[in-house]
């Protein structure tokens, strides 16, 4: 491609081989252009899981784990409901619910046979503690998402035992609230009834 004054102008031969490459040249960097955006996606994707405190696992059709936020790998390491198996696979503790585990991952990825198949799949997964189940909620990932990360499915995991709650200061910039309403909202996010919210706050029930 760069020759010196010295070398001359390429052969014709050169000139034919460097037609024939272009091509495939082009093409290798149309690819590293699209991999580079979607590892860009996937990681922006795995921040905003981090962020999250559900409990929140990217994983194959087989339940092999290709990325689990934090607040998953919490969840793990309770022992109840779910775990490793393999090192990497998802799994229920005791045999009584894997099957049903199982199925929950190839609903979610498989076609249906439905007019309008379901967006989402659930379960409910009982636990050896014999705490409230754990509710599982199963999306399989856009196709076009599938091929570089090599997963199907988000699976999200909702713990009733551990209600839910934003911190004070997301809630006024998102809803404008004050500092009484921002705890009356956390209050009923984490399941108090409002007589109970009003106990706590020491104020009368309107």
């Amino acid at each position: 491609l760069w020759r010196t004054p010295e070398e001359g102008p390429p052969s014709a031969d050169s000139r034919q081989l460097l037609q024939l490459l272009i091509p495939h040249v082009q093409t290798a960097l149309e690819v590293r252009r699209v991999l580079g955006v979607t590892e860009q996606r996937l990681a922006g994707a795995e921040a905003m899981a981090n962020a999250s405190a559900t409990p929140t696992f990217v994983l194959t059709r087989k339940g092999d784990i290709h990325h689990c936020n934090s607040a998953a790998e919490s969840l793990l390491r309770t022992g109840d409901g779910l775990t490793l198996t393999d090192g990497r696979r998802l799994s229920t503790c005791g045999t009584a619910n894997r099957a049903a585990l199982s199925r929950l991952f190839l609903d979610a990825v498989s076609p249906s046979s439905l007019a309008q198949p379901q967006p989402n799949h659930f379960l409910s997964l009982p636990r050896p503690s014999r705490q409230r189940p754990l509710q599982l909620i199963a999306t399989p990932l856009p196709e076009t998402h599938r091929q570089r990360p090599c997963a199907d499915l988000l699976l999200l995991v909702t713990d009733p035992e551990r209600p839910s709650n934003l911190p004070n200061d997301a809630l006024r910039a998102l809803y404008d609230l004050t500092p009484a309403e921002t705890e009356v909202a956390n209050g009923l996010l984490m399941g108090y009834s409002s007589e109970e919210i009003s106990a706590l706050r020491r104020v009368a029930n309107a």
